[in-house]
This record gives structure tokens, sequence and C-alpha cells, in this order.
């Protein structure tokens, strides 16, 4: 109504009065080529009644898939952390009974190795795919003469992880001995 070219002007009052009314109305104005967004934006008005509940039942399925796609992999990774906080234990326990055996003071070795053990027994129930985990118990159970049980814990590892030089040559040393 107000633009300088003529050529963009209304005709007439009528015409202008016209496109009120499809603007009060939610349709499309006529005065001026109507861009995507402002077509859109209008029919989104126009059926706002039948919007509202389609976009809260895509909020909900975004909010679902949420809940069931990234709770699982938050749960994975909080048993992964508390497994690997089981391994340090149990390595910790593995170290202070290799040194008990090399300064000679079995009295407590076998405690230590159960603790390792143990420790490694909650670490495998938080990750069942924790190779090292497999590796070390195998190498733990060694120490403490249960050779069957330590060549299962060793075959899981190798079963696992085929490329594990460790569990390989732990489960060669078993063989041998």
């Amino acid at each position: 109504a107000l633009e300088r070219d003529p050529e963009r002007r209304y005709e007439s009052a009528a015409a202008f009065a016209d496109d009120m009314d499809r603007y009060l109305s939610g349709e499309m104005i006529r005065a001026r080529p109507s861009s995507a967004a402002y077509r859109f934006l209008r029919r989104m008005r126009r059926w706002r009644a039948a919007l509202v509940p389609a976009a809260a039942a895509v909020l909900l399925s975004f909010g679902l898939v949420g809940w069931f796609v990234v709770r699982p992999m938050m749960a994975a990774k909080q048993a992964r952390a508390q497994a690997e906080e089981h391994f340090r234990q149990a390595t910790a326990s593995a170290a202070i009974a290799e040194k008990c055996l090399m300064t000679g003071r079995t009295a407590d070795l076998g405690a230590h190795w159960q603790d390792a053990v143990a420790e490694l027994d909650r670490a495998l129930a938080q990750d069942p795919e924790y190779t090292e985990a497999w590796s070390l118990r195998g190498r733990v159970r060694t120490q403490m003469g249960q050779r069957e049980a330590a060549l299962g814990d060793l075959d899981e590892a190798i079963r696992r992880d085929p490329q594990n030089v460790a569990a390989r040559y732990e489960r060669a040393k078993v063989l041998v001995a």
C-alpha cells in the first residue's frame, strides 16, 4: 500500500481490503510474491490446531528414541568404568602378591591372589568383553596353581581378541609347564 513503485502498490482500496481479509483469515496475501518461508509460516498458523499434537508426537518420539538408545549406551559406559576400577584394584593386588613372592613372604600370598581374582570376577561381571581382565585372571590363576581355570581364562581372552599376544604367551607358558 505504501510502495513508491506504482507497479508494486494495490490497484484499489478493494484489493487492499481483500488482502487484509486474506491475512486475517490466515490465507496467502497477493500483494507481493510469497517466499517459501512466508507460505510455510502462514500454513502453520492456519493449521496450528493439528500441528500442536503432531509436534508433541514428534517430540515424544525423539524423547523415547533418546531414552531407549542413549540410556543403554550410558549404562554400558558406566559398567566399563566400574570394570576398569575393579581391574586397577586387581592389578594392585596381583602386584603385591608378586612382590610377596619375590621377597619370600608367602604367608600373605594366597590372600592377595584371591583378592585379585575376586576383583577380576567383579570386573568381568560388569563387562564380559574386557579382554585384559580375562588375560590377567588367567595369569593370576596360573600363579595360584589353578592350571585348568587359567587355561579357560586365557582361551577366553584369545577368543575375544585373537591378536592378544600376552594371552597367547601366557597360555603357551601354562601348556609347557
